[in-house]
């Protein structure tokens, strides 16, 4: 028995081989044959075919967000310099001070001193005038009633006057116009030349007094007390404050 089993598994593996081998093919058909060459020869439109593109790997995407800080850092570190940062506010941009008054000797000699510590351009003087009080005037008359009957004669010529109180040394007398400005004063005097009036002159009651500043950009404080300490000696001493509101900083 057991030598038949051996004979009939040895008849059925040369029967497999023989077809195999395809020389069962009359017989049994041949078996599928998966060479290139033949596999090749089967394909339909083999340059159609495309392969999927590989999707890019997401690894740490989700950690990008919390390591957004440290990626700035690392593209932009910060600047090491070897000058300290400013620990004070800075000057604001064109902010103008002035010192003064000085008078026009004074002011003279500042303009040498700060010719000498600033570059040009970089400093005004400033000239400012407290304006005086001028009268068109008509006296000394010898009395009060000489000033009346003038008055008289004034309002005649169609001119209109003011008898003067409170002004030693022009009492009596007449006042035709008061002007804080000479200009117009001797303009007035000239008016009432033209009407015939030849004994009215102008006179300074209180002159204008004209004083002197200095205006610059703001420096700081160090260049203030600079300028304080080159100014001594030179001429009275001026705190530097922030010009009038009409003010404007040096160009």
């Amino acid at each position: 028995m057991l030598r038949l089993l051996v004979l009939l598994l040895l008849i059925a593996n040369l029967g497999f081989y023989a077809w195999r081998g395809g020389h069962l093919a009359a017989v049994a058909g041949a078996p599928a044959d998966e060479r290139e060459p033949e596999r090749l020869r089967e394909q339909v439109r083999p340059e159609a075919i495309r392969l999927p593109a590989a999707k890019p790997e997401r690894r740490g995407a989700v950690a990008a967000p919390a390591d957004a800080s440290l990626q700035t850092v690392a593209a932009h570190p910060p600047e090491v310099s070897g000058t300290a940062a400013p620990t004070g506010p800075l000057p604001a941009a064109g902010r103008c001070v002035e010192a003064g008054p000085y008078t026009e000797t004074e002011m003279a000699r500042v303009k040498t001193v700060l010719d000498a510590e600033l570059p040009a351009g970089e400093w005004s003087p400033q000239r400012r005038e407290k304006p005086g009080v001028f009268l068109v005037y008509i006296g000394r008359f010898p009395s009060r009633e000489a000033l009346q009957q003038r008055q008289s004669e004034l309002r005649a010529l169609g001119l209109a006057s003011e008898e003067l109180r409170s002004s030693p040394g022009f009492e009596p007398g007449l006042s035709l116009g008061r002007y804080t400005d000479k200009r117009e004063a001797d303009a007035r005097l000239g008016e009432v030349a033209a009407k015939g009036l030849r004994t009215a002159r102008v006179v300074t009651i209180t002159p204008s007094i004209a004083s002197y500043f200095v205006r610059l950009r703001d420096g700081g404080d160090a260049l203030q007390a600079r300028l304080r300490n080159r100014l001594k000696g030179t001429a009275p001493a001026r705190a530097f404050t922030e010009c009038r509101a009409d003010a404007a900083p040096p160009a």
